[in-house]
């Protein structure tokens, strides 16, 4: 699976909610059927996948910034990404990127 460029697509990071957690699939539910702007900018057809979608590969791009980069551990990644449980987040991370939080950075470190 390739990586997710972050850097293309500016609403989102002008969007965040003040706690910078990201934009989550509740959040949106109630817009969708009267927001067709945003349907229409994350569109299947202009991205090639959901709008639902488009936001995991995001927020999954996000935490891999904020552990390297930011140097955050799994429990602050996973409130700023707006997960129930730091586990949602581990199990959404390693489905993503096939290891989990912790072993992406001891590989990341280790190289």
């Amino acid at each position: 699976m390739e990586d997710f460029n972050i850097s293309s697509i500016p609403f989102i990071p002008r969007n965040l909610r003040p706690s910078h957690n990201l934009i989550t699939s509740a959040d949106l539910d109630p817009c969708m059927p009267s927001s067709p702007l945003l349907t229409k900018l994350y569109s299947e057809e202009i991205y090639g996948k959901p709008v639902f979608q488009f936001l995991l590969e995001y927020k999954m791009a996000m935490a891999k910034r904020f552990l390297i980069e930011e140097d955050y551990n799994i429990n602050e990644v996973s409130i700023k990404l707006g997960y129930s449980t730091a586990s949602h987040f581990i199990s959404s991370f390693k489905k993503r990127y096939g290891v989990t939080p912790k072993v992406y950075v001891k590989n990341f470190y280790k190289n």
